[in-house]
């Protein structure tokens, strides 16, 4: 298979991968929702994960202020 020649190419040919898979795709729904829920969650939850350390040492060091 030959690479796209342009972004609207790829696009189309996504579409046509996405319509063949439709009918497994349709049944299973739900369980696609709640993992792309649970992955943004999981990313967030990494991206904030810095902060209450920070806190912690914050009063820590400053002695409880």
């Amino acid at each position: 298979m030959a690479r796209p020649k342009s972004t609207r190419d790829s696009v189309r040919r996504l579409g046509y991968v996405f319509t063949r898979l439709w009918p497994w795709i349709r049944d299973e729904r739900s369980l696609l929702a709640a993992s792309t829920v649970t992955l943004v969650a999981g990313v967030a939850m990494k991206l904030a994960e810095p902060w209450p350390l920070k806190f912690v040492l914050d009063r820590v060091l400053s002695g409880g202020a």
